[in-house]
């Protein structure tokens, strides 16, 4: 029997497959095209997938598969978190208590 996965990128819903090479491929395609979007973004930001193996097919009958039509709507959603988690980064380095003077006594 081949083995099923259970699938998600960053905070996004669950797919399923059993094409592991389809996990890999949309992988490298998402780090390439979310690398173009946020330049600055250092590699170790990228999001990687959360991958488990399926023990109980029965269970995940109701979860979508994982094919390259939901590619488009995984970006944006990755998109869209790393735009906040960079907003918030700009946030907390612009908070007040960011500029203490090391030398205050």
């Amino acid at each position: 029997m081949t083995d099923k996965y259970l699938v998600r990128f960053g905070e996004g819903v669950e797919y399923t497959t059993a094409d592991k090479h389809l996990i890999d491929s949309m992988t490298e395609n998402l780090h390439r095209d979310l690398k173009e979007i946020f330049p600055s973004l250092p590699a170790d930001a990228l999001p990687h997938p959360e991958v488990e193996t399926i023990t109980d097919p029965a269970r995940y009958g109701a979860y979508q598969e994982l094919h390259s039509d939901v590619y488009p709507r995984i970006l944006h959603m990755l998109r869209k978190e790393i735009a906040v988690r960079m907003s918030i980064g700009e946030l907390n380095v612009n908070a007040p208590w960011s500029n203490v003077d090391p030398d205050a006594k």
